[in-house]
């Protein structure tokens, strides 16, 4: 695990990242919220850095020995990551009933990106789950999680400070480029670590899917039926009532 070790320093970057990305859409603007940023909004934005804490977290306890404290914050998981993919989930759909009430081609990208991350996520949580009594694998694919919850933070990077990166489209290849290049230099430590079926092929994997299907699949038949069928679902039923 020593090349893990000091894991939350790297991981702790997320918070400035998090806050320099959402400045001008959320944190800027906390005193004169629009109406669009709802309670719903805010639970996401609260799950979300609670997420980021306890990835800060997990490695300096591995660092500091303290073991036990490490694993009951692991257990708090099993929790707090069925709760941020369901209010993922929320928040996908409430973004998507925005006016106007009608499904367009920008929600079909949204969506894609939106489930996208959802989905990334709940596969390497989910993964890293499975691999728990493997120490290696599971804290790689707990710290690609960081990277699934990323693509929205790295994304509005671009979007808002980045000149020449003002467009969805250019800002969606910024964000890609990033955590691709940063990934492919993860696998590559790993290779040279002697880990031939790097953990990181996971997220790496299902983020390219995600940026192929923004660009290739979003305005096909299917992916318009799917984003209709989305939007048309009761909020009951996207709420788990």
């Amino acid at each position: 695990m020593e090349s893990l070790r000091k894991a939350h320093l790297y991981l702790a970057l997320m918070i400035p990242a998090i806050l320099i990305g959402f400045w001008p859409t959320y944190f800027g603007i906390l005193a004169d919220l629009p109406p669009t940023i709802t309670p719903v909004l805010h639970t996401h934005a609260f799950l979300m850095f609670l997420w980021v804490a306890m990835l800060v977290a997990q490695p300096w306890l591995i660092h500091t020995r303290k073991a036990r404290i490490h694993r009951l914050v692991g257990r708090a998981s099993y929790l707090l990551a069925p709760l941020v993919i369901w209010v993922g989930l929320i928040a996908t759909h409430e973004i998507l009933l925005r006016p106007p009430d009608q499904t367009t081609r920008a929600d079909a990208a949204n969506l894609i990106l939106g489930v996208g991350q959802v989905v990334a996520f709940g596969v390497v949580w989910s993964l890293a789950i499975a691999y728990r009594r493997t120490r290696e694998r599971h804290a790689r694919f707990m710290v690609s999680t960081a990277f699934a919850i990323s693509t929205a933070v790295v994304f509005r990077m671009f979007f808002s400070w980045v000149p020449g990166f003002g467009t969805q489209p250019a800002a969606v290849h910024g964000n890609f480029i990033t955590l691709g290049l940063i990934l492919l230099v993860l696998i590559g430590h790993d290779w040279q670590l002697g880990i031939r079926r790097s953990p990181y092929l996971a997220v790496f994997s299902l983020l390219g899917l995600m940026y192929g299907g923004y660009f290739h699949f979003v305005e096909t038949g299917p992916w318009l039926s799917f984003t209709q069928w989305f939007h048309d679902l009761p909020a009951l039923i996207i709420l788990g009532a």
